[in-house]
């Protein structure tokens, strides 16, 4: 059978009416117990957070008599305070040395990719990444060229109940408002079919889904197989309807094939039987509508009780004792005709607040928005212990989904944007460290103790070595005298580095910059002072980098430092070898 009559518009139209109009349903349902199973739709839920978060009713901002109501936004608070907790930026990356010859290049790399991340506004990506995670329930990262681009949730047509997107049936992306200026930019679409005009705004839909094997070959015009018209193709394909058209119809501007998606996902809290998942402002869904309600009747409950209205039997008395009665004046009431005030009180407002305090205590319970949360003092009477355990409890909340979080950044650094990196900074170069920066004091120790190397030699060789202590103190006073240093890199220096990408989440990973620093002033100290355990906590820093040889190694055997000695650039950089054992990676590290 032939898929000639496949329609690639029809099939983009088909999924787009069941991601806005059909519901997935979600549980297995039972006979025994009569339970149904709950229906969920991506798009309804996608829109109430944005309604709840920018504090719109959903159904107007008035009441049916016309009354404003008002909106007590209680989701937004638990999506910011999240966001608070669980913060991560890029200087949380860490890059951990996997080999001696990539030490002091791993400081270099950090202090570099530092600078290029917040040139290229990865800085700000993550923090509009932080900011959405917590409310939505989901974020996704594109792959788009040489850039990255967080991809907005509201734009992207997915099927409702996939795994993950590369398992999904279709994943479509929705571009407003392009002009065909715009779509020239792309030099691989094919703009041959488009009908509109040059100032005319179109749709365009990036679809990533399977097309019949044969339609895909003659589109190519490709030779078709005899079984290609049974299997199928995953492709991409940029396409433009034609809103006019009665039938499906529009210009394809591109289709290939396509093996992965290019897409990075990572969920807030995942529920079965669907892909988006749960962020704080869903969870709250519920609390807010009762929040809402609760308020907007005790006010229009104090509106009634602010009424002084009057009743009585008699039909003198005037219809409205505000405009119709002055002062003085005798009223004439008919026997049995009392004028008496209707009761208007509000007797609710116990349960109303009862009701208001326990839909706060689930919306805290549910988001973990304690006062240890949030950075408000503890009720009066609060226990230390108890403190404590309240403390430790919201803080391990907040620590899965940070982790969760730095593991999906580290996926992303590690495998997009480490790549984009290497390209960017091919090219030779120099990163500048500065006195009280991180890794400074680290590179600096390794300065000094090339420099006791190289002085030794040549006192040495000349025959005027005056001690170890009289060479220390030159040394320091040399560099007591620099406040920066500067190390040149190679071309393409970074691609021949070892490490691992990691992020400082929940003090699960090892912070090598400030542990070493730590331990490099107190090695100092106790150099100065002579005392005998120096050498132990100089084994400690080696041990944090996976470097067995001491130090020392490099003054032990001045000869073997002459054997390939690292030049000075220009410019007075220091030059950072590429591939050395760690004496050699100090002597590169020379003034």
């Amino acid at each position: 059978m032939s898929n000639k009559d496949f329609n690639i518009f029809a099939r983009l139209q088909e999924e787009l009416d069941d991601y806005f109009q059909n519901k997935v349903k979600i549980g297995q349902g039972s006979k025994q117990s009569k339970r149904s199973p709950y229906e969920f739709s991506q798009f309804d839920t996608l829109e109430t957070i944005d309604y709840y978060c920018g504090s719109k009713f959903e159904r107007g901002e008035k009441d049916t008599d016309g009354t404003p109501k008002i909106f007590l936004n209680l989701v937004s608070f638990r999506a910011e305070t999240a966001s608070k907790n669980i913060d991560l930026d890029v200087k949380d990356f860490t890059f951990i040395p996997e080999s001696d010859d990539s030490i002091y290049g791993a400081l270099l790399l950090r202090k570099l990719f530092r600078r290029w991340a917040k040139e290229k506004y990865f800085g700000e990506m993550i923090n509009d990444m932080v900011d959405d995670f917590p409310k939505y329930g989901t974020i996704v990262v594109k792959r788009a060229g040489r850039d990255l681009q967080r991809v907005d949730l509201c734009t992207l047509r997915n099927q409702q109940d996939a795994e993950s997107l590369n398992e999904a049936r279709y994943v479509i992306e929705e571009h407003k408002d392009m002009l065909r200026s715009d779509m020239e930019a792309y030099k691989d679409w094919d703009l041959t079919d488009l009908k509109d005009e040059w100032d005319t705004k179109t749709t365009v839909y990036e679809r990533y889904g399977y097309v019949p094997l044969d339609w895909y070959k003659e589109y190519k015009k490709e030779a078709v197989q005899q079984d290609d018209d049974k299997k199928s193709i995953k492709v991409i394909s940029i396409l433009a309807p034609d809103a006019e058209s009665k039938d499906p119809d529009g210009a394809l501007l591109f289709c290939e094939e396509v093996k992965e998606l290019p897409y990075q996902e990572v969920h807030y809290k995942k529920l079965a039987g669907r892909w988006l998942g749960e962020g704080e402002v869903e969870k709250n869904f519920g609390n807010q509508v009762a929040r809402n309600m609760i308020f907007n009747l005790r006010k229009r409950a104090l509106a009634w009780s602010s009424k002084n209205i009057f009743q009585s039997m008699s039909d003198e008395v005037a219809n409205n004792l505000v405009r119709e009665v002055k002062d003085g004046d005798v009223l004439k009431i008919e026997a049995n005709g009392a004028l008496t005030r209707v009761d208007t009180v509000n007797r609710s407002n116990a349960d109303a607040g009862a009701i208001d305090t326990a839909v706060e205590e689930n919306a805290n319970q549910r988001s973990f928005t304690f006062e240890s949360a949030t950075g408000e003092a503890l009720p009066s009477g609060t226990s230390f212990r108890l403190g404590a355990m309240m403390t430790n409890t919201v803080q391990s909340y907040y620590k899965l989904k940070r982790q969760k979080l730095g593991l999906f950044f580290t996926r992303l650094v590690t495998e997009d944007l480490i790549p984009i990196f290497e390209r960017d900074n091919k090219e030779a170069g120099k990163v500048g460290f500065f006195d009280g920066e991180d890794g400074f004091d680290t590179l600096r120790m390794a300065k000094k103790e090339y420099m006791k190397g190289q002085i030794l030699v040549e006192k040495v060789l000349k025959g005027d070595f005056e001690g170890l202590d009289t060479l220390t103190e030159q040394v320091d006073l040399l560099l007591s005298l620099k406040t920066s240093d500067f190390y040149s890199f190679e071309e393409n220096y970074w691609k021949n580095l070892k490490y691992q990408v990691g992020i400082e989440v929940t003090g699960e990973s090892t912070d090598v910059v400030k542990k070493m620093e730590t331990l490099t002033t107190l090695y100092t100290s106790m150099v100065q002072t002579g005392n005998p355990n120096a050498e132990s906590v100089l084994k400690r820093i080696l041990a944090l980098t996976g470097e067995k040889m001491p130090l020392q190694a490099g003054i032990q055997s001045p000869m073997g430092q002459m054997a390939n000695p690292m030049q000075q650039t220009q410019g007075g950089a220091t030059s950072v070898p590429s591939s050395m054992n760690m004496a050699e990676n100090m002597a590169g590290l020379k003034a």
